[in-house]
């Protein structure tokens, strides 16, 4: 099998779970305008770089997840954040925040969720906020801002305790509403792929979606690069959205790119 042949098994068998779970809520949750990667102990500096684009924003919303293992042992900082704009930069600890809440400890400036010294990857943090996940802090934004940056990064008082810190950050202009265990799951195709890490230098693609398939129980790539689903819709009567039988059956589905662009266009 060839490394693309592979990937594109990856990328569908990575898709099964969101394919036969409960419908897709009517009213998507907002979508942040930054993410980072998920933040572990493996992670290089125990941190990554994270920018947004404000211009115009009114508010600003901070959010720390668990990073899907559970949030104990998850000290989270925003390390050096600021707002950088036509009115130059401003350091976000010199703003007062309209409301800030974690699921331990308490959120400090200048100083971690129980009240010490922030460190992450042992190094001191030169100005920043304290928290853990899961965790939200509301702005206000004054004008004259365009971008929001910070490292976003897992405290030492978390990682010096062995206990798998795992944490991803967050940064939305509109209210988030629900996170960590109570958030509702976004299963659209547009962000089938966003919650996977990847090494540098590899790019992961959606190749296929309902409804061109429902209810995957099994696939296989060919020589060729088609991608065989065998389609369990009547098994699985949930999968179809009302919870009737299909009348032509259960089918075998033959996948194709006929125009090289990296999707599914043809079956």
């Amino acid at each position: 099998m060839s490394l693309l042949n592979k990937f594109c098994c990856f990328l569908i068998t990575g898709l099964l779970p969101l394919l036969s779970a409960s419908p897709v809520m009517a009213v998507a949750p907002p979508k942040p305008v930054a993410s980072s990667p998920i933040v572990t102990t493996d992670t290089p500096g125990h941190a990554a770089k994270i920018e947004a684009e404000i211009k115009g924003a009114k508010n600003l919303y901070l959010v720390v997840t668990d990073g899907g293992n559970g949030y104990g042992s998850d000290w989270a900082n925003w390390a050096e954040p600021k707002l950088i704009g036509p009115k130059g930069e401003m350091k976000l600890t010199d703003l007062k925040w309209k409301n800030a809440s974690a699921d331990w400890g308490n959120v400090g400036i200048n100083k971690n969720v129980d009240g010490g010294s922030m460190r992450i990857a042992g190094k001191p943090v030169e100005f920043g906020i304290g928290t853990h996940a899961n965790s939200i802090i509301h702005f206000e934004l004054p004008e004259g801002y365009d971008k929001f940056v910070a490292r976003a990064g897992i405290d030492n008082g978390g990682s010096d305790q062995g206990m798998g810190s795992s944490v991803q950050f967050f940064v939305y202009t509109s209210a988030p509403g629900p996170i960590g265990q109570n958030a509702p799951v976004d299963r659209t195709p547009e962000n089938a792929v966003a919650g996977l890490d990847v090494t540098d230098g590899v790019e992961l693609n959606l190749f296929a979606a309902e409804p061109m398939l429902l209810s995957p129980s099994n696939i296989d790539i060919d020589h060729l690069g088609r991608v065989w689903v065998c389609e369990v819709v009547n098994y699985r009567r949930f999968a179809n959205g009302n919870n009737a039988e299909r009348v032509e059956g259960d089918r075998i589905l033959i996948l194709e790119d006929t125009n090289g662009d990296g999707m599914a266009d043809k079956e």
